[in-house]
């Protein structure tokens, strides 16, 4: 009886150990295939790299960092998580050649996993570089003297504009010299009376 629950007991032990084993096997994430795939040549280089897994991945610690031929990052945007893929956009600098994949995720038991891959591209990523040149238009170039602030020229006066300011400045002349004189013949008035209403002054009386 006493074997019967020794083995009993080591039965149930080998089963939960074995139980758990699985489910923490089942619980890491495995990194089924990639677009682009690891080591193919592409034709231009794509817009985005996404990895699939056999189950989704969490958020936390998730991150892609892809550089280009020279070396320089072009991952620099958040990677994008939907149902088992994760997809990295790619951005900058773009050109063709070498590029080289460096992943790293959080499975669902919250353990990581990492690895890297690379791919060629034949030709760079360079927007509307096929399209056909739109020619330019010359804008008209302005002057510098035609767009500062001056004075308006003066206009040059007429035989009739003379004549009319001559007469006017005749007659401005003309009839100064009737206010002048009046002017002076008053103010010679006014000089005579008091000379005459200072003569006329009664005497002082003498001092007693």
């Amino acid at each position: 009886m006493m074997r019967c629950a020794r083995a009993t007991v080591v039965l149930l032990v080998c089963g939960v150990l074995g139980v758990i084993g699985v489910s923490s096997a089942q619980a890491h994430n495995v990194l089924r295939s990639t677009d682009p795939a690891d080591g193919s040549t592409v034709p231009v280089v794509p817009s985005q790299v996404t990895l699939t897994f056999d189950a989704a991945a969490l958020a936390l610690g998730t991150q892609l960092v892809i550089t280009n031929p020279v070396g320089a990052v072009v991952s620099t945007e958040p990677a994008q998580l939907l149902d088992v893929n994760v997809t990295q956009p790619l951005s900058g600098d773009l050109p063709a050649g070498l590029y080289t994949v460096r992943w790293r995720v959080t499975s669902e038991d919250a353990h990581p996993i990492e690895g890297s891959f690379t791919f060629t591209a034949a030709t760079s990523a360079t927007p509307d570089s096929d399209a056909p040149a739109t020619p330019s238009v010359a804008e008209p170039t302005t002057n510098s003297s035609e767009t500062s602030v001056l004075p308006p020229a003066p206009v040059p006066a007429t035989s009739g504009d003379v004549a009319v300011s001559d007469a006017q400045s005749s007659r401005g002349a003309i009839g100064a010299g009737p206010l002048l004189a009046m002017g002076g013949g008053l103010l010679l008035v006014g000089i005579i009376s008091a000379v005459l209403l200072w003569r006329r002054r009664p005497p002082a009386p003498p001092a007693e």
